[in-house]
């Protein structure tokens, strides 16, 4: 009986032992992970979402970037009511791969469903700045930037109100591209500027953040004042610029204001470090003269090497040859009038010199300016607070008395009737040597 006893208790124990492992093991199944998605991207990071598994303990995450060929776990989580992660870290403007399972735990014993199908992403490219904007065209601003490194292209955004809230829309669709001229803007009026780089993904456009606002007015053209035949002619002529300090841009305003024009004998050096200011006054049909390089030889000193470099900074910037030369302190060799002949540059002197170099005093400069006779080329220099004091009286008494201002150049032309010869100094409309 006992023996009978034992074998049933037995039979008893194997059955029940069957049934809590067939249970456990009913209890470790665990579903693969439904909607699982990518719900935000960023500069750095990625948040994914997914469904809740709800016979899951939690998940696993695995990731896979664009040069691996593995997936490598990179977060486990231990709750079924999480659906959300965010990887962090990333690489900006980067591929990134991943896939997720989730798994039940069970009286010490784990189980992993089958991974999800991968989900590509991609983070956003990041931020680019504008290092300038330029107005070199009639109604056109140049937006400039450093070029990105994996964005697919650049979205402009241009309005006249700084809050962006009539602005209009330009894309770039290439990412080597680093300027961009928006046309066909009103003359005069101030545009803001912002730029952001974008990249395609699945159809998709992802973009970084604006870049700040830049702000710059498109100039109204100058216009072009005829000559009046039997009227006196001057020509206004600067040396040494541009400056740092303002006086030459306070020079260019009073010119812009009275629609005259003015030959600058511009240093190469200084024209290297100040483009822009170069540029305007040829936008202002301004003429551009060479006064050597760095203005530190004189006379005999002065080399072809002094004249050409300077040459060749002037027609980087306004894209042609300077047609003529101011030797420095006045002092011309023939090696200096060999270099302007081969180079097709005239040579200038002064009739009227203020020497506002020496005195520093704007109405000593302005008296000066003003005993000039029809004919004249009158020297001051762009460089000095004084100077531009004097030039905003200058040009508004002159203009009263009668008086037309035009380039060296155009000087000559008017007085002889024929065009200024290479190699050749003028000291005013008619005299030469």
């Amino acid at each position: 009986m006992k023996s009978a006893i034992k074998i049933i208790s037995g039979f008893v124990a194997i059955v029940v032992f069957t049934a809590m492992l067939a249970y456990s093991f009913s209890g470790l199944k665990v579903e693969k992970v439904k909607d699982f998605g990518v719900k935000e991207r960023g500069l750095t990071f990625a948040s994914l979402c997914w469904k809740e598994s709800e016979k899951a303990t939690g998940y696993n995450i695995y990731q896979k970037n664009k040069n691996s060929t593995e997936y490598t776990l990179i977060k486990t989580i231990d709750d079924s009511k999480t659906t959300s992660y965010k990887v962090k870290d990333l690489d900006m403007e980067s591929f990134y791969t991943f896939k997720i399972s989730s798994y039940k735990s069970f009286f010490g014993y784990e189980n992993e469903s089958k991974l999800s199908k991968p989900v590509e992403t991609i983070t956003l490219p990041r931020g680019e700045s504008i290092s300038s904007v330029t107005n070199e065209k009639k109604s056109a601003l140049s937006v400039n930037w450093s070029s990105g490194i994996n964005c697919s292209g650049y979205e402009i955004e241009f309005a006249l109100n700084s809050d962006f809230s009539d602005a209009q829309t330009a894309v770039v669709e290439e990412r080597e591209t680093i300027s961009y001229e928006i046309n066909n803007l009103i003359q005069g009026k101030t545009y803001h500027i912002r730029l952001r780089s974008y990249t395609e993904f699945e159809g998709n456009k992802y973009y970084s953040d604006y870049s700040d606002s830049v702000a710059a007015t498109v100039k109204k053209e100058v216009e072009k004042k005829e000559i009046i035949k039997g009227k006196p002619v001057v020509a206004l002529t600067f040396d040494d610029g541009p400056d740092y300090a303002g006086a030459s841009k306070r020079i260019l305003d009073v010119l812009e204001k009275y629609k005259v024009k003015a030959t600058f004998f511009t240093v190469g050096e200084n024209a290297k470090n100040n483009p822009e200011n170069i540029k305007r006054k040829v936008k202002l049909n301004c003429e551009i003269g060479n006064h050597t390089y760095s203005h530190n030889h004189y006379g005999s000193s002065v080399t072809a090497s002094d004249i050409s470099k300077c040459s060749a900074v002037i027609k980087k910037i306004t894209g042609s040859n300077p047609t003529v030369f101011r030797s420095t302190g006045g002092n011309t060799t023939q090696a200096i009038r060999n270099e302007c002949k081969k180079e097709g540059m005239s040579l200038y002197y002064w009739t009227v010199d203020t020497r506002d170099w020496k005195t520093r005093n704007a109405k000593k400069t302005i008296s000066k300016a003003l005993s000039a006779k029809d004919g004249d080329i009158i020297l001051m220099h762009d460089i000095y607070k004084q100077t531009a004091d004097a030039v905003e009286k200058i040009v508004p008494k002159m203009l009263k008395k009668g008086y037309q201002f035009v380039t060296v150049s155009e000087l000559i032309k008017i007085k002889t009737g024929k065009e200024p010869k290479a190699g050749v100094q003028y000291m005013s409309g008619t005299k030469f040597s």
